[in-house]
């Protein structure tokens, strides 16, 4: 732009460019949210990412899941013993109830839940996990790193802050017996406090955390419910 020459709305739009920042609203919304940069020449109408509490919906999909697993799936094995077969059916059944109690729910077209058989262990990208207590909470974190073989890594606790982590899956110790599927399995994608954590799985109580998913809007929406 040369001085003195109009600004246009396109210039506008050429200079607007997003950083990464802390969104905290209300309703318990935290997360790394895209706003655009402070300066004089503000977009038309920018997309910001707010961080939905949907809790309560991954708890119907874990006790529907857990309902499934327990009053069908265990009476089969204790009868007829466990296989492969066995579980890989099961596996079937978790993904096609992620979609039909989760994904659909929440209008979510993209996130795919994987197989737990299935390796490496990869998050759901907008399905963020989050210690529940600000003054943190206990925590398993997988020995090797993306390894669900041993949880001793010497790191037991976990404040909201210091880590980034995807949902997984739910998950229980017993794999062939009644399961509670206690804990929410997650992935660490990062931290600036402790880098080698990055990789890890850990498993919280699922009473210890809550789940937030990454939502677009855009910035005049973002000022009416703040208004509100």
């Amino acid at each position: 732009i040369k001085k003195g020459q109009p600004i246009t709305q396109a210039d506008r739009e050429l200079r607007c460019h997003f950083e990464q920042v802390k969104l905290i609203g209300k309703s318990g919304f935290l997360g790394h949210s895209a706003v655009p940069a402070p300066g004089p020449l503000p977009c038309r109408s920018a997309i910001i990412m707010i961080m939905r509490n949907v809790t309560r919906v991954f708890l119907n999909y874990r006790e529907s899941v857990r309902n499934i697993w327990n009053k069908h799936y265990v009476p089969v094995i204790e009868e007829h013993g466990g296989s492969f077969e066995l579980e890989e059916t099961f596996c079937r059944i978790e993904i096609e109830m992620f979609d039909a109690l989760v994904a659909i729910p929440l209008d979510d077209g993209i996130s795919k839940l994987e197989s737990h058989m299935s390796d490496p262990k990869k998050g759901l990208s907008l399905y963020h996990v989050v210690p529940s207590s600000d003054n943190g909470v206990p925590v398993m974190i997988s020995r090797e790193k993306n390894k669900t073989q041993y949880w001793d890594y010497p790191k037991d606790r976990l404040l909201p802050d210091e880590v980034e982590m995807r949902f997984v899956r739910f998950y229980d110790f017993s794999s062939d017996d009644y399961s509670d599927f206690k804990y929410v399995m997650t992935q660490i994608i990062g931290s600036q406090i402790f880098p080698d954590l990055v990789g890890r799985l850990a498993l919280i109580d699922m009473q210890y955390a809550k789940i937030l998913k990454a939502e677009p809007i855009n910035s005049a929406d973002a000022k009416g419910r703040a208004a509100d």
